[in-house]
């Protein structure tokens, strides 16, 4: 998942944005036997976010020339962070276990790993992901899909910018950032090759932050990782 620092710690989150809880849950949920046992990896994020994580520009906030490196994303996933993971833990092997996940940019990243490597990566969790970034291009990367994952969770707040979006002069933002996240669901649902199982959730007067992705999160992960039938 992307974004490591605000996934376990909130004195590692940036900000005042508090954590995602994500070891308590897993802890909770596992022991409960609700969740098939899983390691989460954290890939840190730093100054560089942006041009890191994007394969595009976001036309609200252009900002000075950046080179955006996003589409090296899955080179990164596949060539870096999973033999490290392979060589320290015992995991499962093939597109059905591995999953990638991250919220907002971070989510922007995971969903070019799951399109561009769809061998790889078979489960996806996408919490307000940034769906605006190269002003519809990012969408249209996804118009249509021949291979989906396995299993993708889609979560939305409907207040994603709340008052902030008219200071930006965008008042119609909010409903826009669902709209393209429905898009999103319905494109993954339309997988030409396959029928990718699909959660999409709008939580009503949900923003955008990590209090609201760390209360979707053990729902998603409920159905991105349900329990092994024994």
């Amino acid at each position: 998942m992307f974004d490591g620092a605000w996934l376990f710690d909130r004195c590692t989150a940036p900000g005042t944005q508090g954590e995602w809880k994500v070891d308590e849950t897993l802890t909770e949920l596992i022991a409960k036997h609700e969740v098939e046992p899983i390691i989460v990896v954290g890939i840190d994020s730093n100054s560089h976010r942006d041009a890191e994580y994007a394969p595009y520009g976001n036309p609200l906030f252009f900002g000075a020339p950046k080179v955006f490196q996003g589409e090296r994303v899955p080179e990164f996933l596949t060539e870096d962070v999973m033999p490290y993971v392979a060589a320290h833990y015992r995991v499962e092997k093939g597109r059905e276990h591995t999953g990638v996940g991250g919220s907002s940019l971070g989510g922007v990243a995971a969903l070019t790993a799951l399109i561009k490597r769809p061998d790889v990566f078979g489960i996806g969790l996408l919490e307000s992901t940034s769906m605006q970034y190269g002003n519809g291009q990012l969408l249209r990367d996804v118009t249509p899909i021949v291979m989906g994952p396995v299993r993708v969770s889609i979560g939305v707040g409907t207040e994603e910018l709340g008052s902030d979006a008219k200071m930006l002069g965008v008042p119609n933002f909010d409903a826009a950032f669902v709209t393209l996240n429905q898009t999103l669901a319905t494109n993954f649902k339309s997988a030409m090759a396959n029928h990718p199982e699909v959660l999409l959730t709008v939580q009503p007067h949900a923003n955008h932050g990590a209090a609201a992705w760390s209360a979707r999160f053990p729902a998603a992960i409920k159905f991105l990782y349900p329990p092994a039938v024994r």
